[in-house]
């Protein structure tokens, strides 16, 4: 991460800070050679029959190279990502071309059999307001399906709030800037404007890489509210302290080498036992369990582990990582503390692992029959149902029992609209 995000109170610098460096970002050196690379074969657009598939091949590159922008920036980094790695998110970067495509078509396929320029326009406007968090929602999820779902675009905004109609605000004086700059360089000449495909192709590459290292950055300074991990505050500091387990992690590392795995294990279980230890040391513990091959032996101590990562060192998502680890250990795995499933369910639906989020709540009403958290768990279940899986009915049985059986409930307003959306939708 680079310490320059960072300001001297420790915390993130807010992205309005920084506009004037969002435009200067693609004027880097080793931007602008990518950019003058793929403007130049914008030349072989103008041959015969071939040309329209360079034309799109180019313009798939130039949303792939953004949108490693994008992932690069939202880890903390504030200098360009190597172009060597454009093949390191997939087809990813593919797929927001498409949603965009996607997008567009709608529009006009909404015109073209309402024949309403009014519905059109607020559908196009939802979209225009819309593209950020559906962007942020595919580098988040990795699923093109999940971004094309309007109900977690709102609920992405909804965690953002305000600062997201500022990032949109400022997305659309970039767009605007863009035609602006297009519309004063175009020539007069019509010859010569069939020349100008390069230099627009240069211009418009050079906007969107600003509006994505925007959306990056926005990823980064949210990245909390959004359920993303990226380096933390701490990580400025190039002199950092050695762990105080750092001589019992290396005395059994050279057990190992010795060929003495069982007496490693035996020496840091027994510190911990007697007297706990750092996150390393526990994940050091970890390693030579996995080493062994010892199941068992992860299970136990991940029982010990989770209250400490989920309240001494306040690491959910580290939570929700081990928990994952415990299901492919053990898919019969059970926390037997009801106060973390709740909190695990909800950032593992953060984290993007819906799956995951819904095996930890399974069966929960079942083992805790008069928990109160049997509410808050089961409208989670019945969100996630929804907005990511597309099992409306199934949601909708949920919510209505829940409604009917706690109807004293804080959440009952929130559970009560979405009631009645599924009902709007037919959902059952």
């Amino acid at each position: 991460m680079n310490s320059e995000l960072i300001s001297d109170n420790g915390s993130i610098e807010p992205f309005w800070l920084r506009i004037p460096r969002f435009f200067s970002y693609p004027a880097q050196s080793s931007v602008l050679i990518v950019m003058a690379g793929f403007s130049l074969l914008q030349l072989l657009a103008n041959l015969p029959a071939i040309g329209w598939v360079v034309s799109l091949l180019l313009w798939l590159a130039a949303y792939k190279y953004s949108y490693e922008v994008l992932v690069h920036t939202a880890e903390g980094n504030l200098d360009p990502p190597e172009s060597r790695n454009m093949a390191g998110t997939d087809s990813i970067g593919i797929q927001q071309f498409f949603l965009m495509l996607g997008m567009i078509l709608l529009v006009w396929g909404v015109l073209w059999f309402t024949q309403s320029l009014f519905l059109a326009g607020m559908l196009a406007l939802f979209f225009l307001v819309s593209f950020p968090a559906a962007i942020i929602t595919l580098a988040m999820t990795q699923s093109l399906a999940s971004s094309l779902n309007p109900l977690i675009w709102v609920s992405l905004m909804h965690r953002i709030g305000f600062p997201y109609l500022l990032v949109v605000l400022f997305l659309f004086l970039m767009v605007i800037s863009m035609f602006t700059l297009e519309a004063f360089i175009t020539p007069a000449s019509p010859v010569a404007q069939l020349f100008m495909g390069p230099v627009f192709y240069f211009v418009e590459f050079y906007f969107m890489v600003a509006m994505f290292h925007l959306m990056g950055y926005m990823i980064y300074q949210y990245h909390e509210v959004l359920g993303v991990e990226v380096n933390g505050p701490e990580e400025r500091s190039s002199v950092r302290a050695a762990s105080p387990d750092a001589q019992l992690i290396a005395e059994t590392q050279a057990l190992v080498q010795d060929g003495k795995l069982p007496d490693a294990i035996e020496k840091v279980g027994r510190t911990i036992r007697g007297q706990g230890g750092t996150r390393e040391l526990h994940e050091h513990y970890r390693k030579l369990l996995r080493l062994k091959g010892d199941k068992a032996g992860q299970l136990n101590h991940a029982r010990q582990y989770l209250p400490v990562l989920l309240e001494a060192l306040d690491q959910p998502y580290q939570a929700v990582d081990l928990v994952a680890e415990c299901y492919q250990c053990d898919p019969a795995f059970a926390l037997s503390n009801p106060k973390y499933i709740g909190t695990l369910a909800e950032h593992a639906e953060l984290k993007g692992r819906h799956s995951l989020a819904i095996q930890l709540t399974n069966g929960f009403a079942k083992r805790f029959p008069s928990h109160p958290d049997i509410p808050r768990n089961y409208f989670l279940v019945a969100k996630i149902l929804t907005d990511h899986m597309g099992e409306d009915k199934k949601a909708l049985g949920i919510l209505r029992s829940l409604l009917k059986k706690y109807p004293d409930h804080p959440l009952q307003p929130e559970i009560s609209h979405y009631v009645r959306t599924l009902e709007s939708i037919g959902a059952g």
